[in-house]
């Protein structure tokens, strides 16, 4: 018997992803249009290039690898193209795929520059929860993303946060996260999709590698970013 064929979206999901390809395309500093390989592979589930998000879970799943297992760093995820000296974690997906996959989740984020002076505030945007899937001795590990951070001034593990998806931002050469590179960042960096809320973001030196946690993946890990449910347990993404 062979496996259901990949269904492509339905037409009002077609239309949403036709004016987010305009606004990359005119926007984002592409020269031709980029290509989206978008598929459904499986109910409520889709790809688009790297990237896997869950319709009805409402999260988005980026491949990832160890970048690094130990010394300082500004970020938890960065491509392969980024800057891959001071980061946790390293990925060959797009960054303009995880963005589509996130409006097509409905998040809003900001697009903006504008964080606040004021580092007891987090910066703007939707919160998010951040973990990390990996396998040892053939068994699925799961663990929040801030157990592979080390934060000096607490001398401690990187506190439980809610992460701030603020969706990146557009400068004069576009679309600003597919041209750093910069996914997750530790520090305050309008230029990358998500940001760490808490105070010490302002402290390039404060960030270091969790090494325990770290030495725990061997391989290939998967960086999982889930969006909140209403409290009806009903999803407000759009029905495509």
């Amino acid at each position: 018997m062979q496996p259901p064929r990949p269904r492509a979206f339905g037409t009002l999901g077609r239309l949403l992803l036709s004016g987010l390809l305009g606004f990359l395309f005119f926007y984002g500093g592409f020269t031709q249009e980029p290509k989206l390989p978008l598929k459904e592979v499986g109910p409520g589930l889709f790809e688009i290039g790297r990237v896997r998000f869950s319709k009805s879970e409402r999260t988005v799943t980026i491949p990832v690898e160890v970048n690094m297992r130990e010394g300082a760093v500004e970020y938890l995820l960065v491509t392969t193209t980024g800057k891959t000296h001071e980061s946790v974690f390293r990925t060959d997906a797009e960054p303009y795929h995880i963005q589509l996959a996130m409006l097509l989740l409905n998040a809003k984020g900001r697009g903006t520059n504008d964080f606040p002076q004021d580092k007891t505030k987090p910066p703007p945007g939707d919160p998010i929860d951040v973990e990390v899937i990996w396998k040892s001795q053939n068994v699925q590990r799961r663990a929040p993303a801030e157990e592979f951070v080390f934060d000096v001034a607490a001398k401690t593990t990187m506190q439980s946060v809610k992460w701030i998806y603020n969706g990146s931002q557009m400068n004069a050469e576009g679309f600003a996260a597919q041209q750093t590179g910069s996914i997750i960042s530790l520090i305050d960096d309008p230029d990358a999709l998500i940001n760490n809320p808490l105070p010490r973001r302002d402290d390039d030196d404060n960030w270091q590698v969790g090494t325990n946690r770290v030495a725990e993946i061997a391989g290939r890990a998967e960086v999982i970013i889930a969006l909140p449910k209403n409290r009806a347990g009903r999803q407000s993404d759009p029905q495509f």
